[in-house]
């Protein structure tokens, strides 16, 4: 999976900390999984698109229908 690593390392440092090689490669393998989960619960629910309508259905029951 491609992450700008750039960017990541960019909203780290906004924050005033550093991120390390390592744990850059763990929130890369981390948001792989998550995505995976995504497309698994959109073709779960016979979704062929992802639409903005759609987000709330593929990320889970923790987000509310307010995207659409």
């Amino acid at each position: 999976m491609i992450i700008k690593k750039s960017l990541f390392k960019k909203i780290f440092k906004n924050a005033n900390v550093q991120l390390s090689e390592t744990a850059y490669k763990l929130l890369e393998e981390d948001i792989e999984r998550m995505v995976t989960r995504w497309a698994k619960r959109a073709a779960e629910g016979n979704i062929k698109r992802v639409m903005p309508g759609d987000i709330h259905l593929i990320r889970g029951n923790i987000y509310t229908k307010e995207y659409r």
